[in-house]
């Protein structure tokens, strides 16, 4: 049995620790326990939370999907808890501070509960070996289709931005920006690893500690966006200057870098833009520019 003393976890976590270790230990129907996430991976920080994880009897399971509950208030006095529709889990907040989820499964089908690195608590029938649980495969078509999704999504939300602008509808504005920052994160999670099968509109994040490469496609594909592009930003720009939202040099043709960053495949760094939603949305666009460029295409996705 480990012995939570040897994992640095912080007082209160170790606390929390301890009471579920206690708890398992009670009980004959839990067969092995663990820690996952950041503190088994080595990489926890005063910010981690604490990822808690249980194996039962086959013929117990179904008594841990009904009290999962009770279980989870017998680790203290809890001050948040929600399972957010999931069957075998929930996520926590102790009255001590600590953050945390625990999770469980039954003893002959328990390996999807966690994925990476883990640390044995304890193993009664010697389940868990080789100290960490493969990631599912990803399928190379079904990621392809999502990342196409973005991009073409997004087109569709910029035209409702500008539509939205037009009308002076600024929460319907506001909510389209939101769409497309979250299909841009997105993008960014998908160029972070494409094999990540999380990687779903319903969950538009992902933790990283490295700066992303914008994902690449072919030449088509990049002509297309361009096109697209310099279609949405043409309609843009009268919308805008009508309701005076553009600063006024921006309405000189040869002096908009929208257009010349469209036409380029670039960034906008430097929109000069004095509206927060505009300049969001003018942030945004060339981010899945940048995804269907063709310089660099040697590092990205082609379909």
């Amino acid at each position: 049995m480990m012995n939570l003393r040897d994992l640095e976890l912080p007082d209160p976590q170790r606390d929390v620790a301890s009471r579920f270790l206690e708890l398992c230990l009670a009980d004959p129907r839990i067969v092995a326990a663990f820690i996952g996430g950041s503190h088994a991976r080595g990489q926890a920080d005063e910010y981690s939370d604490l990822d808690l994880y249980f194996v039962t009897t086959d013929e117990a399971y179904e008594d841990f999907v009904t009290d999962k509950a009770r279980f989870a208030h017998q680790l203290g006095r809890l001050l948040f808890l929600e399972d957010f529709g999931e069957v075998h889990g929930s996520l926590f907040v102790h009255e001590n501070g600590t953050e945390g989820e625990f999770w469980f499964g039954r003893q002959s089908d328990f390996q999807a509960i966690c994925r990476g690195p883990y640390t044995v608590l304890f193993d009664r029938l010697d389940l868990l070996e080789g100290g960490e649980f493969p990631a599912p495969a990803a399928d190379h078509e079904r990621q392809l289709e999502v990342l196409r999704r973005q991009i073409d999504w997004f087109w569709h939300e910029l035209s409702h931005f500008i539509k939205a602008m037009g009308r002076r509808q600024w929460w319907f504005a506001y909510g389209q920006v939101e769409a497309m920052r979250r299909m841009c994160v997105m993008l960014a999670r998908l160029d972070h690893d494409f094999t990540d099968t999380a990687a779903v509109e319903s969950e538009p994040y992902f933790k990283s500690r490295s700066r992303c490469r914008w994902p690449s496609c072919n030449l088509s594909e990049a002509r297309v966006a361009r096109s697209n592009g310099r279609r949405c930003f043409k309609r843009a720009e009268p919308c805008a200057s009508i309701i005076g939202l553009w600063l006024p040099h921006w309405r000189r043709p040869t002096a908009s870098p929208i257009r010349s960053s469209l036409n380029n495949s670039c960034g906008l760094s430097c929109c000069g833009l004095n509206h927060e939603v505009v300049q969001d949305a003018a942030r945004i666009a060339p981010v899945v520019l940048a995804s269907t460029r063709s310089e660099g295409a040697q590092g990205g996705y082609r379909s």
